[in-house]
């Protein structure tokens, strides 16, 4: 026979509930009646406790009547319903607003619907096996039924988790505002090229893709943008399908220390005091930063699980996949192309759903090469249209030199140089950064030099009437 202890825990397991979640959520309202109102889309029945439950509904039925709510006009309502000595009189009450919350209010929310979830799982699992035992049942009416109610229920947690429009619009306020302080040059430092980064302005949301021709930087600008967030103090994710983490970190560690890559592989460093701290030094930043490295194969599956996990538990907000031909998206479609129009459209998805950032680096067809600067276009990037549609930002890197032009259009060397063009961007103009490009660092750097902004995206800019006069700007 089992003990009062173990029944209670055999009553837990079967009913998820959290009885802390659920009494601050009432000391919440009890003690400032403001507090419903954060709550819209909880209902009593979301409760598992049948005292707080009648709590709760007649709190609900009071905001509704758009009276107070405190200890006194709560009683009065129930006793008028005659519900107030079902619960223990005004005692309890008071004694559930005494209660010192175990959580905030969008914590206790969370909880009481993410136990009332569990609940109603319970409840579709039970009626599911006894209708397994019923053979008239077909089973797939059976998981018909099931189905549907899981979905009704992930999809009413949904909601009721979304912030209300109110609560968008204060996020909004508080950003903008948080923004003001920087004036124009308020970007986050992305790459750390301030030519660049004050055009594109990558923030959460943003799916930012990246190609040029074979030799041209890419695997660099992967390496810029971590050497970016490691002075920035952030960590972001590095996934290679073509360079093993051992190459990566190489990459990354030269960029940070500005020893060669090739001094740092061969263990050039060691036997200098200086060179050995610096070293150091700078893998103890990498560490601290939170920066992740890894390489092999990767499905399509794995690559938005790990975002999710890594975003989750370790808060990173910066992913980087290199390249998009090497996910295999076999279990998306048995077609390639179609498979990564769905990868692409996923990951935009997942971009906005987490706020985060996602960079890809694409495939050009080599239709730039007829071209006689042999700069890469949008058009070039290879396979389907829904890569660049799904795109946030595009960025097209060129290396003259390595094309063999050995002079750019005003005659000036172009060792050691290369352009970084921003093509699409859906908030904003476009711009061509000509900049500094060190292989041995793997690195783009800003050269310094005035850029060249083009007005007029063909992919469309906000027009907005300017704050002082009847002039419109275009950003």
């Amino acid at each position: 026979m089992k003990t009062q202890i173990e029944q209670a825990v055999l009553v837990r397991e079967i009913n998820p509930n959290d009885l802390n979640a659920e009494s601050s959520m009432l000391a919440h309202i009890l003690r400032n009646d403001r507090a419903i109102y954060e709550v819209p889309k909880l209902e009593s029945w979301h409760f598992y406790n049948p005292t707080l439950r009648r709590v709760f509904a007649s709190c609900r039925a009071l905001e509704q009547d758009n009276r107070p709510i405190d200890a006194l006009t709560l009683s009065n309502a129930m006793q008028a319903a005659g519900t107030l000595q079902d619960i223990g009189g005004i005692e309890q009450l008071k004694r559930i607003r005494a209660t010192q919350p175990f959580s905030t209010i969008k914590e206790s929310k969370l909880a009481i619907l993410s136990t009332w979830q569990r609940r109603e799982g319970v409840k579709v699992s039970e009626t599911v096996k006894a209708n397994m035992l019923k053979p008239e049942v077909p089973p797939a009416e059976i998981l018909g039924y099931a189905a549907t109610e899981i979905d009704m229920i992930a999809n009413y947690v949904s909601e009721a988790q979304a912030a209300t429009t109110e609560q968008q619009l204060a996020d909004f306020y508080a950003y903008a505002k948080s923004r003001s302080a920087g004036g124009d040059k308020d970007a986050m430092a992305f790459t750390a090229i301030p030519e660049l980064d004050n055009i594109a302005d990558i923030t959460g949301g943003s799916l930012v893709i990246v190609s040029g021709s074979t030799g041209s930087g890419k695997s660099s600008f992967y390496n810029t943008i971590l050497n970016a967030h490691i002075k920035m103090g952030l960590p972001a994710d590095s996934w290679s399908g073509e360079n093993s983490v051992r190459v990566q970190v190489n990459r990354l560690l030269s960029a940070v220390t500005r020893i060669g890559g090739n001094d740092l592989k061969h263990g050039r460093f060691f036997g200098s005091a200086s060179l050995e701290q610096q070293v150091q030094k700078a893998s103890e930043d990498i560490a601290e930063s939170g920066i992740t490295f890894t390489a092999g194969s990767l499905t399509a599956s794995q690559l938005i699980s790990r975002v999710n996990y890594l975003h989750r538990t370790k808060e990173v907000k910066t992913f980087l996949f290199d390249r998009l031909e090497l996910v295999d998206v076999s279990d998306l479609s048995r077609d390639v192309e179609q498979g990564r129009s769905m990868l692409m459209e996923r990951l935009r998805t997942l971009c906005v759903s987490l706020d985060i950032i996602i960079v890809v680096a694409c495939q050009l067809r080599k239709s730039y090469e007829n071209r006689p600067s042999c700069e890469p276009e949008i058009v070039d990037l290879k396979g389907t249209s829904a890569i660049g549609d799904s795109a946030t930002h595009v960025y097209m890197l060129t290396r003259p030199e390595y094309h063999g032009i050995t002079e750019d259009e005003n005659g000036y060397s172009t060792k050691g140089r290369g352009k970084i063009m921003l093509l699409k961007h859906t908030e904003g103009e476009l711009v061509d950064v000509k900049c500094l490009f060190t292989a041995d660092l793997t690195l783009w750097e800003s050269d310094g030099l005035e850029q060249k902004t083009e007005q007029g995206s063909p992919y469309g800019s906000a027009i907005l009437a300017a704050p002082n006069n009847n002039e419109l700007i275009e950003f």
